[in-house]
């Protein structure tokens, strides 16, 4: 298993309650964006934090091994990763109106 998916895997292991949360939340968001766009962005928050938390210790530990130039490949992969599993994971914080 490549890094990144395993980076991704421990994440969402690690983290369980918060993603089975947001994973309600983000289904019910895309059957309807103006009923949930509040709680899909309370909930969003959190577990975009712990994304990008994720992704920065990932990237931070081939900078640090010099395969910096790798970094933005697997970032771009890991966020792939999560992009295929919560399609509206860029839509946390947008406000529709």
């Amino acid at each position: 298993m490549t890094k990144y998916k395993q980076a991704f895997e421990e994440m969402l292991a690690k983290h369980k309650d918060e993603f089975d949360q947001f994973g309600l939340v983000h289904d019910a968001y895309l059957k309807n964006q103006e009923a949930n766009q509040e709680r899909f962005n309370e909930i969003g928050k959190s577990v975009r934090r712990i994304v990008e938390d994720t992704e920065r210790w990932l990237c931070g530990k081939m900078e640090t091994a010099g395969k910096g130039k790798f970094s933005n490949n697997v970032a771009d992969k890991f966020r792939a990763e999560v992009q295929a599993r919560y399609k509206a994971f860029d839509m946390i914080g947008v406000t529709v109106s």
